[in-house]
């Protein structure tokens, strides 16, 4: 019997517009938020967060889960 490795499971989620609230010092995108005139898109909620990576926890095949985030 030969052990393998999980395949990789990975999933993206990026912001859909120019609200952030980390205002890194080298971000390319918080400049183009002045381009956007009216109101901005709203924020992911705290609930929806919470379901996001309760589902990607559970949809992981393997035992190592990681999160990266992307502004936002």
């Amino acid at each position: 019997m030969s052990l393998r490795a999980a395949e990789p499971f990975t999933v993206m989620a990026k912001p859909v517009g120019p609200r952030c609230n980390l205002a890194c010092s080298y971000c390319y995108y918080l400049e183009t938020e002045d381009m956007y005139g009216g109101e901005l898109p709203p924020k992911m909620s705290d609930g929806l967060l919470e379901t996001y990576i309760r589902q990607y926890i559970e949809g992981s095949p393997g035992p190592v889960v990681s999160f990266i985030w992307h502004g936002g």
